[in-house]
């Protein structure tokens, strides 16, 4: 067990001795018990003789009584503030030189639980002569109601609370900042004798409760927790798997609250089919439950809906943190549960050949559904299973509008039709912080809409804070508006102007958003303070790339995998990136603090601070984070003894590695170069062949027979079904290229390359008596998303390929997918529904420089609400770039710096982009250069300028040779255009003022 106590600050049961007035408090600190449990004993007193103790103006008190130790009730402590109350409590009492005292707090409001010290103000340990507890408002005033004479015989009687838990059964609580609530499992029955695990997973309507858990024996050896074997103090939700053994069947479990916290707790074990709370609308939300699969397992799920949905569509949505869960559902009426799978069930979110495709999991039985069911004993079953790859995602169900809630920093996926609405609800406990509401889009257009307490959900017409539409940054409500409130409900409102699909996700200040694998994430930083990410690993052998895209600014980046510090800065940080444009971090997968976190962590997590270095403009930026697995490309099942996986690069010819293993016995090519003719040719039909790269001898092995394609064909030409290219020489692997006048167009069969060592490794055991069997798949990691009108940095290596993916609209609009090198000569294919590489595509441009494709939208080769893979090639060296897809009415985000190659626009008709703007006093110069006559207009008030009235369709423009608004343009830029706006400009839009100003387009 770690040598760490968990904070005090359990929930107590109050009693008053002899009268027995029962009430609710919460611990705080004392020396009762021992400090190094640091959690009171089972039960204790607190001394006879309850005195009443005035607290006046500035937080003085009279002298403590004579004849002490006593119980001392506090009257008007709001004379108090939180940070001094503490110290005046503990000084005054510490001038009688007598320990033992007992204080009371009663909270003076009917609606808090009880009013509190935090524990980490008192130091640890608490530096008190006796014992502090706060009680409830109803507990208070009956005390403070007692005559004088019945309070000096009268002792208050504390115990501890401790809440049994089962499994599969939600638990609803809360716990005050600084404090924690106990619980206590008993893993026995059945369940016990196959479930080897248990999963705790906590839920927080708001706030951030942390977990600490140990095994024991028995109660007595749990608690008090001074010890705890499992940690997870991650911001937000926390999920923990707990390893069980017979001999240690009890767990306890404590829950501190970093800041004052609701939350769902519920335990689960692989067998347990986890029930989930659907809401009822409009009376409470839908709550989504974060937990983790291992690759091809399933996790289960059930729900049932309240009466009133038997009239409702019914929603169920799995929102992808990490690999690519799909969804299963099922329906019935009887008492025997149903497991549904990709081979069972009545919905399924899994695609199918000629259906849309989507980025999220989400299913709609609809009410003329005749798969549905009805009545009292009616329950939906779901089935998450993470496909090919270990996935951490979250699940809900909901019932017509029922509301979502959103959990503070999670991510919630949503898919609308246009003119779809989906409703949501969020909270904040503090007074001090702004909360943010932030919809990045993965297709599509929405507007959000947010208000306090409207049980029917804002709409377009009725509402407080509002978004712009496209792909905004959202909305930011601060601490000081005059319609923010505390510890209430703010609803909002996803309202798609066009069939969109989406992640929205809430924070206030300090917050830690968790980032979906694989998708930017928009967002913004003031000068000097920074915003909080977090990265869920769920594969071990990964490479983490983080890549900062900046549209203002001067963002960087800094990263940990230190739970302890969940919020890194550029003062306390394990990796950094610091450069003046967007920025790139990598985080090897053999670096040792990152295979230290995966070792002790089923899911690793990775934290990253994002600080605004720019003095005076706030930056405005996208983060993609993303984990690339850099073997699973190749795995040997057998023997046991070599048994995992190996680096390797798969061919850049052939088809590409199955998503489904493609998995044989391994044999070597003889002669082991495959140069020549193969003397064991009918020993290599149905098998793997491990063959030899080289030699560089042109009497053994001439061209173009020693070309990769020529050997692969030659051993696919004797029926083997994969190839295993082996290095003959010491170094790092190499790409397995094309090059003119080989075979690779008529190579059909997959092929990866390895290292030496790897092949040499494979030689030794061909010879065992079991042989040597080995798998070959595609990479498990999800392809990077590419936002419409948004761009993306990114960079590739030599010869090296980076995928994204995009999703197709609906309708008839142009889609253009466009690279601009920074450095390098990065080329463009693409494919539909699948990686293209130099021989398969279906569009490309590899022009030296910059390329742009241009897909008609009458093209028959266009899909729509499907899938579009992009590959960048770095053809000719390593290369950075800037890559951006947009369709024809897209406004598209231009980078301070960064010209945007390629475009084009028809005689007569407009093309529109937009800047950020993170300061009022920086001057802005936007210039147009190419052929013909382009002429510019520039707006902060309209979303689309154009010529005609100055003010309204546009607010400056240089049209060439016939207007000219400044010197910069015109005839002194052949063939183009620019505009120079003044620093502090009137026409500059103002960033709102607050603790955080956001910029404005």
């Amino acid at each position: 067990g770690a040598c760490a106590a968990a904070r005090p600050g359990g929930e107590l049961a109050v009693s008053l001795l002899p009268d027995n007035v029962e009430g609710d408090g919460l611990w705080i600190v004392g020396t009762a018990w021992p400090i190094a449990a640091q959690t009171p004993a089972e039960a204790f007193q607190l001394p006879t003789g309850i005195h009443k103790w005035q607290a006046k103006s500035g937080c003085v008190f009279d002298d403590a009584p004579e004849g002490g130790p006593f119980t001392l009730l506090v009257v008007n402590f709001g004379a108090c503030d939180d940070s001094s109350l503490y110290e005046h409590l503990r000084d005054k009492l510490g001038e009688t030189q007598v320990d033992g005292w007992g204080v009371v707090l009663p909270s003076d409001s009917a609606d808090a639980h009880a009013l509190h010290l935090a524990n980490f103000e008192t130091g640890e340990p608490p530096d008190f002569p006796g014992t502090v507890i706060s009680v409830s408002k109803n507990l208070g005033d009956k005390l403070k109601a007692m005559s004088a004479d019945k309070l000096d015989k009268a002792k208050l009687n504390v115990t501890r609370v401790t809440q049994e838990v089962t499994l599969d059964t939600p638990v609803h609580a809360s716990t005050v900042q600084g404090h924690t609530s106990t619980f206590l499992y008993r893993h026995a029955g059945a369940r016990a004798e196959t479930d080897r695990s248990v999963t705790i997973s906590i839920t927080p309507t708001f706030g951030d409760p942390d977990l600490y858990v140990s095994t024991c024996v028995t109660a007595e050896q749990c608690l008090p927790l001074a010890y705890y074997d499992l940690v997870e103090r991650s911001p937000g939700d926390d999920v923990m798997v707990v390893p069980m053994v017979p001999s240690k069947p009890l767990v306890a479990i404590v829950v501190e609250a970093a800041d004052t916290t609701e939350y769902t707790m519920l335990l689960s074990t692989a067998s347990s089919i986890v029930p989930l709370e659907p809401g009822d609308q409009p009376r409470r939300p839908a709550v989504p439950r974060r937990y983790e699969a291992g690759a091809d397992e399933y996790r289960y799920f059930s729900v049932r809906f309240p009466a009133a949905a038997h009239d409702q569509p019914l929603h169920f949505a799995v929102t992808p943190l990490t690999g690519d869960p799909d969804l299963y559902l099922a329906a019935s009426s009887q008492d025997t549960p149903v497991r549904p799978d990709k081979t069972d069930s009545t919905w399924s979110s899994a695609e199918l050949e000629g259906q849309p495709q989507h980025r999220y999991e989400h299913l709609t039985v609809a009410t003329s559904d005749r798969g549905r069911c009805s009545g009292s004993g009616c329950t939906y079953y779901l089935s998450v299973q993470a496909d090919h790859a270990p996935s951490t995602f979250s699940v809900v169900a909901w019932a017509g509008d029922t509301a979502v809630q959103l959990v503070d920093g999670g991510r919630q996926a949503g898919e609308l039709p246009a003119g779809g609405t989906r409703y949501y609800v969020t909270r904040v406990a503090g007074t001090h912080s702004d909360l943010t509401i932030v919809a990045d889009m993965a297709s599509g257009a929405a507007r959000l809409y947010a208000q306090v307490g409207k049980k029917a959900g804002p709409q377009p017409e009725e509402h407080t804070w509002s978004s712009d539409t496209g792909s905004d940054l959202g909305i930011e409500i601060r601490h000081d508006d005059a319609e923010f409130c505390t510890n209430c409900e703010i609803h909002v409102a996803v309202a798609c102007v066009a069939a969109c699909s989406y992640t929205l996700v809430s924070g206030a200040n300090q917050t830690v958003a968790v980032l979906e694998d694989g998708a930017p994430a928009r967002e913004e930083v003031s000068p000097g303070a920074y915003e909080y990410f977090k990265l869920y690993l769920s594969e071990k052998a990964v490479d983490v790339e983080v890549v900062l895209t900046v549209f203002s600014g001067n963002p960087d980046i800094y990263a940990t995998v230190d739970g302890a510090n969940p919020r890194p800065t550029r003062g306390n940080f394990q990796w950094s990136s610091e450069d003046a444009a967007s920025d790139v971090l990598l985080i090897d997968h053999r670096d040792e603090l990152l295979t230290g976190c995966q070792l002790e962590q089923d899911t690793c997590v990775v934290y990253i601070g994002v600080y605004g270095q720019d003095d005076e403009a706030v930056s405005s930026f996208s983060l993609l984070a993303s984990a690339y697995p850099v073997s699973s490309a190749f795995h040997v099942a057998l023997p046991t003894a070599i048994e995992g996986d190996y680096a390797a690069y798969p061919a850049d010819f052939g088809p590409a590695l199955p998503r489904s293993p493609l998995t044989g016995a391994l044999v070597q090519a003889e002669p082991k170069h495959a140069c020549s003719e193969l003397t064991n040719a009918a020993a290599l039909s149905g098998k793997i062949v491990l063959v030899q790269r080289g030699p560089r001898d042109d009497t053994a092995c001439p061209l173009p027979h020693a070309y990769f394609a020529n050997k692969i064909k030659r051993v696919q030409d004797a029926g083997a079904v994969g190839v295993v290219m082996a290095n003959n020489v010491e170094g790092s692997l190499v790409f397995m290229g094309a090059v003119s006048g080989d075979h690779a167009t008529l190579v059909e069969v997959p092929s990866v390359f390895v290292s030496k060592a790897t092949g040499d490794l494979l030689e030794r055991h061909l010879h065992d008596d079991a042989g040597v069997f080995v798998q070959l798949a595609s990479p498990s990691g999800r392809v990077p998303l590419l936002v419409d009108g948004e761009p993306q940095h990114g960079v590739s290596g030599h010869s090296q390929w980076r995928y994204y993916e995009l999703f197709t609209p609906p309708g008839a609009d142009d889609v253009i997918v466009s690279v601009t090198p920074d450095f390098g000569n990065p080329d463009l294919f693409v494919r539909v529904r699948d990686y293209p590489d130099t021989l398969r595509y279906t569009w490309s441009s590899e022009s030296e420089g910059g390329d742009t494709i241009h897909i008609a939208a009458d093209d028959p080769d266009l899909c729509r609400q499907c899938a579009l893979v992009v590959g960048v090639l770095g053809q000719a060296s390593d290369t950075s770039y800037t890559l951006t897809y947009s369709v024809s009415e897209t406004l598209l985000t231009l980078q301070g710096g960064v010209p945007v190659s390629e475009q084009s626009v028809p005689a007569g008709e407009y093309r529109y982009y937009r800047m950020w703007v993170g300061s009022t006093e920086s001057a802005i110069t936007v210039s147009v250069t190419g052929d013909g006559d382009v002429d510019l207009f520039f707006s902060f008030t309209n979303r689309r300028p154009k010529d005609g009235v100055k003010g309204k369709d546009y607010q400056k423009k240089a049209a060439g040779r016939n207007t000219c608004w400044t010197v910069d343009c015109g005839q002194t830029i052949m063939g183009g255009d620019a505009i120079h706006v003044k620093g502090g400009d009137d026409i500059i839009c103002k960033p709102e003022s607050g603790s955080r100003p956001s910029p404005c387009p």
